[in-house]
């Protein structure tokens, strides 16, 4: 396991904290793992769409290619 340092937590957010988890009968450290977990199941993770495919012809020969190597671009 590692460990996480929160550093300048606002007094309120701490004093809420400490309420939830001595209602829940558990240390702060318990409650803000179960708070994490529950937060990191509940996100669905980002889907993008794959891009279209690249349609057309290219004029990538000899010339091209040894223009490019020239200007440092392959």
């Amino acid at each position: 396991m590692t460990n996480l340092l929160i550093r300048e937590l606002p007094e309120e957010l701490h004093d809420k904290l400490k309420r939830r988890a001595r209602a829940n009968r558990r240390s702060m450290n318990q409650e803000i793992i179960v708070l994490l977990e529950q937060s990191m199941a509940a996100e669905t993770p980002e889907t993008h769409p794959l891009p279209k495919p690249v349609q057309g012809t290219f004029p990538i020969n000899d010339e091209w290619l040894r223009n490019a190597r020239e200007e440092g671009r392959a």
